[in-house]
């Protein structure tokens, strides 16, 4: 306690670390290791007998880091605003509003929980993208509705049954009214089970788009996986029209 107020001590324990032994499942390298195989914030590396004090009766947080730098990019329901490092990740990535036809730079944007934090959402990079304030107030409210594919492509629909994907490169792209339409069930079910949407789910749904099939038919439960030919087969090709496979979507200005 310091002033009256609780003091927290960070210690970094990598997670292969924490990891049971093959033959000793009840013991981990910080019963058996004696070099430095922890980092106590602002010191430095620590020996496991440190690491064990500093933790009893602590409590213990998932922070995931990228792999190359060591940054934290995910800190699960440990806290609402994200860190630096997943603020500048983020807005590096997406460069402005991920909102279809909004050209708002990120770096002055807000940073929205794209599965909203009072319904289970997760304060990590993933699950995070900078929308300014009237398009992340539309948003919050239900208005909209967003999921993201593996390349981070992000698709929304509207009330009035539009449905726009966003990609990587900022251009914009109309979905098929059917397709908008299962989109924005999807995400509607899932979001009341406290669940994401899973990113190849959404691949599956626009594959089956893209060769002129109906999208209800091809998804399937949120738990489930999607079929990997399916979604191979849609990156293959162009995206197309309701009417016509073989003519790409036609651009249109979004009514956000």
């Amino acid at each position: 306690m310091i002033g009256g107020g609780r003091a927290d001590i960070n210690v970094l324990v990598p997670i292969n670390v924490l990891q049971p032994e093959p033959r000793n499942p009840g013991a981990t390298a910080l019963d058996r290791d004696p070099e430095p195989v922890a980092e106590l914030d602002g010191y430095g590396p620590i020996p496991p007998i440190i690491a064990r004090a500093l933790a009893t009766g602590g409590t213990w947080r998932r922070l995931l880091t990228d792999p190359v730098t060591g940054q934290v990019l995910d800190v699960g329901r440990t806290r609402y605003q994200p860190s630096a490092a997943i603020a500048d990740h983020v807005r590096h990535r997406d460069r402005t509003c991920i909102v279809p036809g909004c050209t708002h730079p990120a770096r002055s944007a807000d940073l929205d929980h794209i599965h909203e934090w009072k319904d289970g959402g997760v304060t990590s990079a993933d699950n995070l993208g900078p929308q300014c304030t009237g398009d992340h107030r539309a948003k919050t409210i239900g208005a909209y509705t967003v999921a993201y594919t593996t390349d981070r492509t992000y698709a929304w629909t509207t009330p009035t049954g539009h449905g726009y994907l966003r990609r990587p490169d900022g251009t914009t792209i109309t979905l098929p009214r059917h397709t908008a339409h299962a989109l924005r069930t999807l995400v509607k079910e899932t979001t009341r089970s406290g669940r994401p949407v899973d990113p190849a789910l959404v691949d599956a749904a626009l594959a089956a788009a893209s060769v002129g099939d109906d999208p209800l038919s091809h998804w399937v439960a949120p738990h489930a996986a999607p079929s990997a030919g399916r979604a191979r087969e849609g990156r293959e090709r162009t995206w197309a029209s309701e009417d016509d496979p073989e003519q790409a979507w036609a651009p249109e200005e979004p009514p956000f």
